[in-house]
């Protein structure tokens, strides 16, 4: 779908018709340039009907994870409730694809408000753009595509307030990498 709308709109940006080698082209320059990264909201699996924190402009880089470079996650965290959070918690539960099957190394508890300055207190309509550096990822990490759900919590009340699914592949190069976003 992403791909039939780029290339659409180049061609219509330059107003003439181009031949079909031409489009072919465009199509696999596309295809090479698009992210492996994916993300969605994962309230509704986690049976928040109402989430107070909804997520924007997810980002991983690079994409993909290639061996050696740190990661740098980057999202946007828009609060929707009628109460100021002075304390928030995410629960970060890490997957690793094993034979297609989603498979859960990793399961902590983190303080939002302590790990990034200034996205403390939530006030009403906020919106905080948060960045996460990961460090490169141990000698011994297999390749492959890896999850992080984070749920997000008022640790005051317990309340689940919003829930986020990224998904990233990790590889020798970025020439190795299978490029299936369909993680």
């Amino acid at each position: 779908r992403r791909r039939g709308t780029v290339v659409r709109a180049i061609i219509a940006s330059r107003g003439r018709v181009i031949d079909k080698s031409m489009v072919a082209l465009l199509v696999a320059l596309v295809a090479s340039s698009s992210p492996t990264s994916v993300w969605f909201d994962c309230a509704a699996d986690e049976k928040i009907v109402a989430p107070n924190i909804t997520f924007s402009n997810v980002s991983s880089s690079p994409d993909p994870v290639v061996h050696g470079a740190q990661q740098v996650i980057r999202k946007v965290v828009h609060y929707n409730g009628t109460d100021t959070l002075t304390n928030v918690t995410a629960t970060l539960s890490q997957y690793w694809k094993v034979l297609g099957k989603w498979v859960r190394f990793l399961k902590i508890d983190t303080d939002v408000c302590k790990e990034h300055a200034g996205a403390c207190p939530f006030a009403p309509g906020d919106a905080h753009a948060l960045t996460t550096h990961h460090p490169p990822l141990h000698w011994g990490t297999p390749y492959g595509w890896y999850r992080s759900k984070q749920v997000f919590t008022n640790t005051l009340t317990g309340e689940r307030l919003g829930c986020l699914d990224e998904r990233f592949e990790y590889c020798k190069d970025s020439n190795s990498c299978k490029k299936d976003s369909s993680a």
